[in-house]
């Protein structure tokens, strides 16, 4: 790390050693924020709200809530930003065991039964205003 565009040279050596672990934490903090970016609106598409808004309920009460009052009491930015890290990687896994391990199986049971959505084709009636001929068509 180029700490001298960082800090003055008297303050460069405490720079550094402040500075290595919150940079290590933002570095993993990224890909988990952009897991849950992918992973959130999946639960949405499914219309799992109740699972998304019980992960995020506790994660955040059991885990974000506990470390962050612990960082700002013992003023350790360290904690702070590991509570973030936590709280991310903790709701990621929990949507990958929503998404994973009770979605998709639940969703390969409904197309195996023909009852998954784009499966069975719906009448639709067409109008002769539309210049189409009186009856049906499937819909796609």
């Amino acid at each position: 790390m180029r700490a001298e565009f960082c800090a003055n040279r008297v303050q460069r050596d405490e720079f550094v050693e402040v500075s290595k672990p919150v940079l290590t934490m933002a570095l993993v903090l990224q890909p988990l924020k952009a897991m849950v970016g992918v992973y959130g609106p999946l639960i949405i598409a499914v219309q799992r709200y109740v699972a998304f808004g019980a992960l995020v309920f506790v994660i955040f009460w059991c885990a974000f809530v506990p470390m962050t009052a612990v960082g700002a009491a013992t003023g350790n930015l360290n904690t702070l930003i590991a509570a973030h890290v936590v709280y991310h990687a903790l709701l990621l896994a929990g949507l990958i065991f929503v998404v994973h391990v009770q979605e998709i199986p639940r969703l390969r049971a409904k197309s195996k039964d023909g009852n998954a959505p784009g499966t069975s084709a719906a009448v639709v009636p067409v109008s002769s205003k539309l210049g189409g001929v009186k009856g049906s068509v499937s819909e796609a």
